[in-house]
């Protein structure tokens, strides 16, 4: 510490905010059918052991809480349980709070009784008091999945009068299978017609007509680049609240939102899940920013990147990836990824990652994490560490100006042939490269061949529908660290290299 004069400071992590039951019904636009059929699952009166769960699941921002709230008020289901009780049950999970807050809302003068109320006291009170009640819980924002955090307060509720019902929200998965549900509804992201309404209602509040429609088509857009989030909506509505003339709405558009102190709000419910992260799988998010958005994020490929990195530290290659397995699900379960392309077994091949969550990779990784595309000989961050570059044209050799020496990522995505001057250059300069990917590339093995063993440190080499290669270079025999070697779609391979036993880390 002394040594590096390294400075100790606090870092707040976001407060989780405290939901009520309270709720503006005119500001949920686009949950009336859900809410509809929610409502019907919970007006059934079910006559079983325990009391039946229903879990709504879904990424940050998307209105679970919001829709939480509206089923909660709803007329109905006020009139047909005896008591509706609103909890939230954010992280840190404390089971004696939370039981004080459902005796308190149960009976308040039970709970002043009780003067020194321990967890036992106070459940036996519950218990003794749902006995006369049919009973709706609502508990908002769950965070834990243990057994142990859920098994005293599920005994308890068991008092209840038959058709007594819990409703949860969730990011995770892992919850609803805890709270044994037999309903888990994941909640969906709203259309662009649906955002572009939550955003206009905050945006256009106390404007005029004339004001409106100079205004739509940039709004429009902008309510475009929520991707169906609502929460995102709502809050740029209420930024663009300010903003007076289309020059600064044109800002918003053009991603300078995003760059702004303002970005910490749009990304507050994000924040929370990835603080959440155990930080090693922190990393293996953050690595996620070097994928250009909409893109098809191959399972395997991911994972191999992970262990390039070092992310995945382990003696034995195969426990390896099986951690990486486990880290994959990890973040799947907690709405980070999404449209999963699965095989006939039912294991994940391939996924994206919402827009959202992409600009938010980004965000936590500004300047180490690049994805550029080069026209000229450019690049605008010096502090680059994993790059990715789409050179429409060799007429130049943009690499060999554009590269820096620190880089352990680099993806080079082009439809032309490589230069190779470049590429010597490139091996020569770029020796701490742990990750080398040439997607789409024209090659020559006489042009890789050379100064490939100056890749000393390379895990991961993938060469992704290359054509022209039709021999693996012996050279790649010399990556002694070589962890990885990826050749998909190399549709005019015929040969690998002879020393190939060589690749003991292989």
């Amino acid at each position: 510490k002394v040594r590096f004069e390294l400075i100790q400071r606090e870092i707040k992590q976001p407060k989780r905010p405290e939901t009520t039951s309270f709720v503006d019904v005119s500001e949920l636009i686009g949950r009336d059918a859900m809410k509809e059929e929610i409502i019907s699952i919970l007006l059934c009166d079910y006559k079983c052991r325990n009391v039946p769960t229903i879990t709504l699941v879904g990424m940050g921002g998307i209105g679970k809480t919001a829709l939480a709230q509206l089923i909660y008020n709803d007329h109905r289901i006020q009139t047909h349980f005896s008591k509706t009780i609103g909890v939230c049950a954010s992280d840190p999970f404390d089971q004696t709070q939370i039981a004080r807050a459902i005796l308190g809302d149960l009976d308040p003068d039970s709970l002043i009784s009780l003067k020194t109320p321990t967890l036992q006291s106070v459940l036996s009170k519950i218990s003794e008091k749902l006995t006369r009640e049919k009973f709706l819980f609502v508990f908002d924002d769950v965070w834990t999945d243990r057994d142990q955090d859920w098994e005293t307060l599920k005994v308890a509720f068991k008092y209840g009068m038959p058709g007594s019902c819990i409703l949860v929200t969730s990011r995770k998965e892992s919850v609803a299978r805890r709270m044994e549900s037999p309903h888990v509804v994941p909640l969906q992201l709203l259309s662009e017609e649906m955002c572009w309404l939550i955003l206009s209602q905050k945006a256009f509040s106390g404007r005029s007509q004339a004001s409106r429609e100079i205004l739509e088509d940039i709004g429009r857009e902008i309510a475009n680049k929520c991707k169906g989030l609502p929460l995102a909506a709502k809050t740029i509505g209420g930024l663009l609240q300010d903003k007076q003339g289309r020059e600064e709405w044109q800002n918003v558009l053009n991603n300078v939102i995003w760059k702004s102190s303002f970005a910490h709000e749009i990304f507050s419910p994000l924040l929370l899940s990835y603080y959440d992260l155990p930080s090693p799988i922190r990393q293996c998010l953050s690595y996620c920013a070097i994928f250009p958005k909409s893109f098809t994020i191959y399972k395997d490929e991911l994972i191999q990147c992970w262990m390039a990195q070092g992310y995945l530290n382990s003696d034995d290659n195969r426990r390896t990836e099986l951690k990486g397995e486990d880290y994959f699900k990890y973040l799947a379960t907690r709405s980070f990824f999404q449209d999963f392309e699965k095989d006939t077994s039912g294991s994940i091949i391939s996924c994206k990652m919402h827009d959202m969550v992409h600009e938010f990779v980004q965000f936590l990784t500004e300047h180490r994490f690049v994805t550029e595309v080069v026209a000229r000989n450019s690049l605008s961050s010096k502090r680059v560490r994993h790059l990715r570059l789409a050179i429409p044209s060799w007429d130049a050799s943009p690499l060999s100006i554009c590269l820096r020496e620190k880089l352990r990522s680099l993806v080079v995505v082009s439809d032309g042939l490589t230069s190779g001057d470049a590429l010597q250059d490139l091996f020569s300069r770029s020796k701490l490269l742990r990750f080398l990917e040439f997607d789409r590339l024209r090659l020559r093995p006489a042009k890789i061949a050379g100064g490939m063993k100056n890749l000393i440190h390379l895990r991961y080499l993938s060469l992704i529908s290359c054509s022209g290669l039709e021999n693996l270079p012996e050279s790649v025999c010399e990556l002694i660290n070589l962890q990885s070697l990826n050749l998909r779609d190399c549709l005019d391979l015929k040969k690998l290299a002879v020393g190939m036993g060589k690749l003991i880390n292989l």
